[in-house]
């Protein structure tokens, strides 16, 4: 959604319903109660503002979770793909502030924070498939 020239958000929702086998396997009480599958988990996969150039200051600020995907690539993902390894296909986010500097006409550099928590403690899924009674909640 565009407010004007300077402010926009975006927010995507996703849900992949499914059983993981193998290493990624995830169970409650050491292997023995298996989680139930619960079609209506809705994860929030993107939820970010961009600010474009507030009081015209050569600087463009993406703040909350986004893709490193697609247009906003950093290379061809040898270094940074996937904030969210051993889900599949099911999200490539990263919780992160980006702000890009316009140093000259054509060219930028980009200040990139990322926190990754192993549980996710900023937008929890709704309706997770499970609790796994992590101390900081869903994982």
């Amino acid at each position: 959604m565009k407010f004007n020239d300077t402010f926009s958000a975006y927010i995507r929702l996703t849900t992949e319903p499914k059983y993981n086998n193998g290493p990624y396997q995830l169970t409650l009480d050491r292997g023995t109660n298996r989680k139930r599958f619960d079609q209506d988990e809705v994860v929030i996969d993107n939820l970010y503002v961009d600010i474009n150039k507030p009081f015209d200051l050569p600087v463009s600020l993406r703040i909350g979770r986004q893709d490193f995907l697609g247009p906003e690539f950093y290379g061809e993902g040898f270094l940074i793909y996937d904030g969210t390894p051993g889900d599949g296909t099911r999200t490539f986010y990263f919780n992160a502030v980006r702000a890009r500097i316009f140093i000259a006409k054509g060219h930028s550099v980009d200040v990139v924070y990322m926190s990754l928590p192993t549980a996710d403690i900023y937008l929890p899924s709704i309706h997770p498939a499970y609790y796994d009674k992590h101390p900081r909640g869903y994982i």
